[in-house]
């Protein structure tokens, strides 16, 4: 937009309603996915401290269960991320990646053990597992020919 502008390649009205309503839909769309739009937020906290706080929240479930993998990321459309990588600072927080590489951990560990919990026991050994030792059996010698 902004080339565009410099340029003076101007859009039409109609063009530039199109992108708004585009742009905004988007919004709402990314909004809605992750449980964080306004009526949502408003249905359920009265303050703006409460929304925010709601809205934190809902963010932080929401990003447990992609570490789960209950839940797929979010896409979130490339005009969108322009504008936020554009408004906001970002950097990634290695204390931030730490924290999230200990808690998928504990995450994957406890999907694990429940899933090999909830396993049949088996009477066969498997491979390279340690079950019980089992005797040889003695075998008579054989007899002698005359």
């Amino acid at each position: 937009m902004r080339r565009a502008d410099s340029a003076k390649a101007g859009l039409s009205p109609e063009e530039l309603a199109s992108l708004h309503r585009d742009f905004g839909q988007a919004v709402a769309m990314t909004w809605q996915q992750m449980g964080i739009d306004p009526k949502s937020l408003s249905d359920s906290a009265k303050t703006t401290a409460e929304r925010e706080r709601l809205a934190a929240a809902r963010v932080e479930a929401y990003l447990d269960r992609v570490m789960s993998g209950q839940a797929q990321p979010v896409p979130v459309p490339a005009p969108l991320q322009i504008v936020l990588m554009d408004k906001y600072d970002a950097k990634v927080n290695p204390a931030g990646v730490d924290r999230a590489v200990e808690r998928a951990a504990k995450v994957r560990a406890s999907a694990d053990s429940a899933r090999a919990a909830s396993q049949p026991k088996s009477a066969v050994p498997l491979p390279g597992a340690a079950g019980p030792a089992v005797k040889a059996v003695p075998q008579p010698a054989p007899a002698a020919k005359p």
